[in-house]
């Protein structure tokens, strides 16, 4: 079996992982990305020539850009997995508060104690 990496996420307060769109600037639990799809049908007509649709076949486009967008601004935000992934490692809620305080969270931590 593969080893997976383990990444360091961003996570909220509740401990959820998180991306913040670099777009619109909002937090965000989940991308989306399109697939494109090809599917042939076989077209023929009933006895009373309406017309049946019978799916025969389905396929994937492999040469398409993958385009990860937003579910708030619906921009691009990443094209590839690599780069999804990468939106949401980071540092935490709380660690991003102390940086913009200039305070480390351990120090932070040991301020507390």
């Amino acid at each position: 079996m593969p080893e997976q990496t383990k990444r360091k996420l961003r996570l909220d307060k509740d401990g959820m992982p998180y991306a913040v769109c670099p777009k619109c600037n909002k937090q965000i639990y989940n991308l989306e990305l399109v697939e494109e799809t090809y599917i042939t049908y076989e077209v023929s007509p009933d006895t009373h020539g309406d017309l049946n649709f019978e799916e025969t076949d389905r396929n994937t486009a492999w040469d398409w850009d993958y385009n990860y967008t937003c579910p708030e601004c619906n921009e691009v935000i990443a094209t590839s997995e690599e780069e999804a992934e990468a939106l949401f490692e980071g540092p935490s809620q709380e660690q991003e508060a102390a940086q913009e305080q200039g305070v480390s969270p351990a120090h932070n931590n040991e301020a507390r104690a």
